[in-house]
């Protein structure tokens, strides 16, 4: 994995490395860094992103995370931020990418 801004978090292909093309595996704008909880979640299609960088969790993960305190302490409200937040000097995730994601991935 590639290093992100924050040490702890892990760098993340929104569009997946099996269904990029070379030109995409290397663009920064199909990237994000979480942590590794986030991480998987994203990679397995439990949360997306939108085209304003809103964070969506997946029907299932909101079942499971109501009553599941430790599910709530890592995607509830305190564990888990609304929006996506992308340090100024850093590249925002393509659309097309995010797109790709909801369409593909994300488990609705």
């Amino acid at each position: 994995a590639r290093r992100c801004w924050a040490p702890e978090a892990t760098a993340s292909h929104v569009k997946p490395w099996a269904k990029s093309t070379n030109k995409e595996r290397a663009d920064v704008a199909n990237g994000i860094c979480a942590c590794p909880t986030h991480d998987s979640a994203f990679d397995s299609g439990l949360l997306t992103v939108t085209a304003d960088l809103q964070i969506q969790s997946a029907a299932v993960l909101d079942t499971h995370t109501f009553g599941n305190d430790s599910l709530h302490k890592a995607f509830g409200t305190v564990g888990m931020t609304s929006w996506l937040l992308v340090p100024g000097s850093a590249a925002k995730p393509g659309s097309e990418y995010l797109t790709f994601h909801r369409s593909y991935v994300f488990r609705r």
